[in-house]
């Protein structure tokens, strides 16, 4: 037995639930005599020669010898399912889940047999009948929900389009093996798709925890962080982003939208930080959008800053202030089509009005650059 399942592990068509499937079902018929069988030693004989060559994956010889037997025995359940189990490494799918059904009704007890039907089934491509034997065997016997029972019944449901058991399995999955970093992300968007922003959320966060460099995770939790207001947050994620040009327009698009938050949050120095980090990665398209708030945030820096130097008599930051003024025009000039008549009047009035403001102050207060008490 161990040999058996050491060479349908190292095998190239071998699916691990197949296997598992096999070696359970065969366990659980020799711990389970069942009634009728004939028990004759010479037909052990030839299922053992079978199994020998099922060992070194000389599947069509196996079928043949297995079929041989299975006629000499038909009430022997571990012959037939394990017959069921070499047309499956064949491709055979329809002798397989033939064969699988018969090995069930000698022994309707046995879940594993269940389990080898449900993946010929899926070997048939009849997706909700394989999702259906699945499920039914879990029923029976928790047992057999092991991780590739999982990957199975996920993937039986996608092709099945059932897509509310598609997300039960994903929960089943992710609480059982919360390792395994594909499912966070698949249910990410399955929330997502369900407008469950906050479970999106909550599985995006897992699934880049796992998987701290990969653009997929960062992508959608940067966008539902985004949505949910948590935009410096978000710009955190999207600058963990490939610096490679299919991952700039998305990052830019972050920055921007966070740059835009922090903007009508009045946190004007967070506000221009983001937005001049989206705005070395913005498309052309976007200079124009990126310009305009980011001239408007250093206007308003600079008046805070005006006002605060006047105050203090402060030479220094009446420079500064002056330098937040330059820095404002340079984008409000590269934003006139954004909205031509808020960014002309800012640059007819609110622009001089403020340079004279400064320039005023700088004469009356500074004296040598020092502070004027």
């Amino acid at each position: 037995m161990i040999l058996l399942l050491l060479a349908v592990t190292a095998a190239p068509q071998d699916t691990t639930l197949l296997a598992d499937a096999a070696v359970h079902a065969r366990a659980y018929s020799t711990a389970h005599a069942t009634p009728g069988a004939s028990g004759n030693p010479a037909i052990q004989a030839q299922h053992q020669a079978a199994l020998a060559l099922m060992d070194s994956a000389q599947w069509q010889a196996a079928a043949v010898r297995l079929r041989a037997v299975a006629r000499l025995d038909a009430h022997d359940a571990a012959i037939k399912g394990d017959l069921a189990y070499a047309f499956a490494r064949l491709g055979q799918w329809d002798n397989a889940a033939d064969a699988y059904q018969a090995a069930s009704g000698i022994e309707p007890s046995n879940p594993w047999f269940s389990v080898g039907l449900g993946v010929a089934r899926a070997g048939q491509q009849r997706w909700v009948d394989a999702a259906t034997v699945l499920a039914l065997a879990a029923q029976t016997d928790s047992a057999v929900v092991s991780r590739p029972f999982v990957e199975e019944m996920i993937a039986d449901e996608q092709q099945a389009g059932r897509t509310a058991f598609e997300v039960t399995w994903l929960r089943i999955g992710t609480s059982r093996y919360p390792e395994v970093s594909e499912w966070w992300l698949q249910l990410a968007h399955a929330d997502l798709t369900a407008n469950d922003t906050t479970a999106s959320l909550a599985a995006a966060e897992h699934y880049v925890a796992l998987r701290p460099d990969d653009p997929a995770g960062l992508e959608i939790a940067a966008d539902l962080l985004l949505a949910a207001g948590h935009g410096d947050s978000a710009a955190a994620l999207a600058g963990r982003l490939p610096a490679d040009s299919t991952h700039r327009p998305f990052a830019a698009r972050i920055f921007y939208g966070a740059g835009t938050q922090a903007f009508h949050a009045q946190d004007w120095p967070l506000a221009i930080a983001l937005l001049t980090r989206g705005q070395a990665l913005a498309t052309p398209d976007m200079a124009g959008p990126f310009a305009y708030y980011t001239g408007f945030a250093y206007l308003q820096r600079a008046a805070a800053a005006g006002r605060s130097a006047a105050q203090a008599h402060d030479c220094a930051g009446m420079h500064a202030t002056d330098s937040l003024v330059n820095l404002a025009e340079q984008n409000l000039r590269q934003a006139v089509a954004v909205d031509s008549a808020s960014v002309n009047h800012a640059l007819g009035s609110n622009v001089p009005l403020m340079r004279q403001s400064a320039a005023n102050i700088e004469r009356t207060v500074c004296a040598g650059g020092q502070r004027q008490p």
